[in-house]
């Protein structure tokens, strides 16, 4: 793109997104649209000759917009990374779209950024592998995430246990586990900070309690 047409286009763009903001009240607020539409849509690889703007702004008008509200960016994302898989000439498994598929790759701002997801990525799989050969926590199914992502950071396995009608963890559950499984937890964690104390103390008092 020259720079006579850079201009053009930016000022053409600029009109865009004052024309969008001023008419969005008269889009659509739920897309109707559905998970995956975006696939069939787009070149299975990447094109080999550029497109001309307007055709791609015709694109974004009628594939992006329609699923503005949907993760229609992430869908791009997914395509136009399995192009880049297929063009670096990358297995099959690094692909979004394959069926012995882990995942594909993700965009990140920075190289740094980039650097950092991929070595957390490694960490938190390696993570994975030990939990099982490391000591154990229990915890109530209605713990906060917060209770697990700790449980990857420190190297301990969380063992969530069932509630009561209340959604109140028992201490005869805690009990029945332990001596049925010959493993003792080395703490007991409950579902927010607020009730920690309450539920801890409450459960001591029932591990206490003959058998």
């Amino acid at each position: 793109m020259q720079a006579q047409e850079y201009m053009m286009r930016g000022k053409e763009m600029v009109d865009f997104i004052q024309q969008y903001l001023t008419q969005i009240r008269e889009r659509r607020v739920v897309p109707d649209v559905q998970p995956g539409f975006m696939r069939p849509l787009l070149p299975s690889s990447a094109p080999y000759e550029p497109e001309d703007w307007s055709s791609i702004m015709k694109d974004v008008e009628n594939i992006i917009l329609p699923g503005a509200s949907s993760p229609a960016c992430t869908e791009l994302e997914m395509c136009v990374l399995d192009w880049l898989c297929k063009a670096l000439g990358l297995p099959d498994h690094y692909l979004h779209h394959h069926p012995q598929s882990s995942g594909g790759g993700i965009l990140q701002s920075t190289v740094s950024e980039c650097t950092l997801v991929a070595l957390l990525a490694a960490r938190k799989d390696r993570i994975l592998q030990m939990k099982s050969e490391c000591t154990h926590a229990d915890t109530d199914e209605s713990a906060h995430s917060s209770v697990e992502k700790a449980g990857l950071i420190t190297l301990v396995k969380i063992r969530f246990l069932e509630t009561d009608e209340a959604f109140s963890l028992r201490g005869e559950t805690l009990v029945c586990l332990s001596v049925c499984l010959s493993v003792h937890p080395s703490v007991c964690l409950s579902l927010s900070l607020s009730l920690q104390c309450v539920l801890f103390c409450r459960l001591i008092r029932q591990w206490r309690r003959p058998v």
